[in-house]
């Protein structure tokens, strides 16, 4: 009996073991994967902010060249044949 006790024990032992070894493979993956999701969440935040401020210049580009802009139509120099034109146009 007191052999089979033993044998009983040494096999507890041996998968005790390989548990331990189990949580401790799972627990380094876990701490791993931590680390990578806060590098992503920085990375994210980072580009977010990265963002904003590339749309808030586009925004502010965008406003400048229209307040910039003049119709083609005004350029043009008014000549006696445009007048002429336009005046037999209208009649």
């Amino acid at each position: 009996m007191s052999a089979l006790y033993e044998d009983e024990r040494t096999r507890n032992l041996a998968n005790e073991t390989k548990i331990r070894s189990v949580m401790q493979t799972i627990k380094e993956d876990n701490k791993e994967l931590m680390k990578r999701m806060r590098h992503l969440v920085t990375e994210r935040n980072r580009l977010t902010k990265l963002f904003k401020q590339l749309k808030d210049q586009h925004i502010a580009t965008r406003e400048a060249l229209a307040g910039a802009w003049v119709h083609p139509v005004q350029l043009q120099p008014r000549s006696r044949r445009a007048h002429d034109h336009r005046h037999q146009l209208q009649q």
